[in-house]
């Protein structure tokens, strides 16, 4: 990323400045079009604005689930976020279901689904194979915002701040539900991956397309591509940046 740093001896993000000046101008709603696919959104800060308008670098993922998106489909997001894949999907798919268990985060969420219309439902739960309560922390150093933190499900002493948030076993969740099972799901749950896998695995069987943003700290690609060719799933890499891989597991 350019920065100012060689002129000035400081260490200046101009997309960052150029965001902010953005912001600055911008109106309540922001409109963003992917593959052809438009949605909307209702940034109440600027943190929550930057996401909208960089969609976190990953518009290529999100352009390949719309791609995969057919009218009638059940879309899961898991580890939804603000909803910067859920709105898009949303414009495809007959229903979204969107999980997300920090209660201002899913708020926001909630807020930006109800801009799109469509049929959704927002679960504030964090979907893993046993239940109870868990600690989702703010790593040290990370940021509070909504649209900024990257809340993990992890071990208190290496964050900042922690939320109680209930833990459920997906498979069961699902059923006490009532919910209908996904023909595409997206998981992004900071290293929460094989849990949320391992706790979804009768849901997760029969999807047509599974999107998994792999956290290579603490998951390993070959235990994620492992539990997804049992579902008979062929796996491929769609996007890496530094420390996460995307996955794409499809039927043949």
């Amino acid at each position: 990323m350019a920065t100012l740093s060689t002129v000035f001896g400081l260490d200046i993000n101009l997309r960052w400045w150029y965001l902010r000046a953005l912001y600055e101008l911008s109106s309540d709603v922001q409109s963003r079009t992917v593959s052809g696919v438009t949605a909307e959104f209702v940034p109440s800060t600027f943190h929550e604005y930057r996401r909208v308008r960089t969609l976190t670098d990953e518009e290529d993922v999100i352009s390949d689930i719309v791609s995969e998106l057919r009218p009638g489909d059940v879309f899961y997001d898991i580890g939804a976020n603000i909803g910067t894949h859920s709105c898009f999907a949303g414009q495809v798919a007959a229903t979204v279901h969107a999980f997300e268990p920090h209660p201002e985060t899913a708020r926001r969420l909630r807020a930006n689904l109800s801009q799109n219309g469509g049929e959704f439902t927002v679960h504030e739960v964090a979907l893993s194979d046993s239940e109870g309560t868990a600690e989702l922390g703010l790593p040290v150093g990370d940021n509070d915002e909504v649209g900024v933190g990257t809340f993990t499900i992890t071990d208190s002493s290496s964050t900042a701040r922690t939320w109680d948030v209930s833990l459920v076993v997906g498979d069961k969740y699902v059923d006490s539900a009532d919910i209908d099972e996904p023909d595409v799901v997206k998981i992004d749950v900071e290293g929460a991956e094989l849990g949320v896998i391992d706790g979804l695995r009768d849901t997760l069987a029969e999807a047509r397309v599974i999107y998994c943003e792999v956290h290579l700290d603490t998951v390993t690609i070959d235990d994620v591509t492992r539990r997804f060719n049992e579902f008979g799933l062929s796996t491929s890499e769609i996007f890496r940046r530094e420390g996460t891989v995307f996955l794409k597991a499809a039927r043949p």
